[in-house]
């Protein structure tokens, strides 16, 4: 996909360090643990920050690693989510493990920064969050009624039969990784932490499973912008 030059990164990083009045290289430097100099060739463009760098930088400024590096999707995580999205998982992991899984969960789906959906068991979508719907380039309505095979059909070749799996034995997947690019970064792999639990019936049938999705950021060394040091 088209990259953003090194000056344009650079840019990105001094918009999001002036945000909290570090916008000199020195206060950039200071927020990633390195030198100076390294800065100082983001400014020049002789070198991309790393992954690291930036989300270090990220995790300063509250800007989205998404946005620094590729100037799309949001700015800014926001402020009152930024912390929230590992404990939110723990809270629905455990919610969907309770006996109040239907007011728990739906409090959580309205709030998490994190990927939500439920399939049935033709894996075919019946809710999805608004962030997990973003990540795939499409609205939740028009995920409705569709299965993840029509939506996602080279991640569908990695995690149906997972699913699929949950669903015939009833055991969960619980913090399994999966690899991946998405529409809202083309041509990047991914890594995404991954939650699977089924849903039963009235008559203790499955009828479907909730998934709880996690992004971990792009892998390092799929970027070509990240080998210095």
């Amino acid at each position: 996909m088209p990259r953003l030059s090194k000056k344009e990164v650079y840019k990105n990083v001094k918009e999001a360090c002036s945000s909290i009045g570090s916008w000199r290289q020195v206060d950039m430097a200071k927020i990633c643990g390195i030198e100076q100099s390294s800065v100082s060739k983001w400014c020049r463009g002789i070198n991309y920050p790393t992954l690291e760098n930036v989300l270090d930088i990220s995790d300063a400024t509250d800007y989205e690693v998404q946005w620094i590096f590729s100037r799309k999707g949001p700015q800014l995580i926001p402020s009152e989510q930024a912390d929230l999205a590992p404990q939110l998982m723990v809270q629905l992991i455990d919610a969907l493990r309770s006996d109040d899984v239907i007011s728990e969960t739906a409090r959580l789906y309205s709030i998490a920064p994190i990927g939500l959906g439920y399939l049935d068991t033709d894996l075919r979508y019946g809710y999805i969050n608004q962030w997990l719907a973003a990540l795939n380039g499409m609205t939740p309505e028009q995920h409705m009624g569709k299965t993840i095979y029509d939506i996602l059909p080279k991640i569908a070749e990695k995690v149906a039969d997972i699913m699929l799996e949950v669903i015939e034995t009833g055991e969960p997947v619980v913090d399994g990784l999966v690899e991946a690019e998405t529409l809202s970064m083309p041509g990047v792999k991914q890594q995404f932490r991954h939650n699977y639990f089924p849903d039963y019936g009235d008559k203790g049938q499955i009828v479907g499973i909730h998934i709880v999705v996690h992004s971990l950021g792009p892998i390092q060394e799929d970027l070509p912008f990240v080998t210095q040091k």
